[in-house]
């Protein structure tokens, strides 16, 4: 096999493999709230923001976990909810859909966080201090924050 034909057979390879894995729904309307609970998270001079994610709508399975991804740009940092990963092995109950994530690395100064659920944007300013932080919604449809 050629070289341009086995990179295009691993690049689907990798992809079919990664779709499997990751796998969510990130479509249609919204169904659910997501709660952030956040709690400032420090070492050194690195800040940032350890967040405790749910929803408040249940699922049919307990371990349902909820999809990230993170981007920055300046000063606007952007949480991309992917969706909802369903456990396999399904335990049938119904609970909520929980996560953990990292928002940062962040320095001292003034954010615009926005976090996007299928075609929805919610945001947020915050304010970075040495040893607390500010958060004030600016246009919420879908999330709510907490702080611990």
């Amino acid at each position: 096999m050629n070289s341009p034909c086995r990179m295009v057979s691993l690049l689907m390879f990798a992809m079919l493999a990664g779709f499997s894995l990751t796998h969510s729904q990130s479509f249609g309307n919204l169904e659910t709230r997501f709660v952030f609970k956040l709690l400032q998270f420090s070492e050194g001079d690195n800040l940032g923001l350890a967040a405790d994610v749910s929803t408040t709508s249940t699922y049919p399975c307990a371990g349902f976990g909820i999809q990230f991804r993170q981007f920055r740009s300046a000063d606007t940092i952007t949480v991309h909810i992917g969706g909802l990963i369903r456990p396999n092995p399904c335990f049938q109950t119904n609970d909520n859909a929980a996560s953990k994530m990292f928002i940062g690395p962040m320095r001292l100064g003034k954010y615009v966080l926005r976090i996007y659920y299928r075609g929805v944007s919610d945001l947020y300013s915050l304010n970075i201090g040495r040893n607390r932080f500010v958060i004030a919604p600016l246009h919420i449809e879908f999330t709510e924050i907490e702080k611990l």
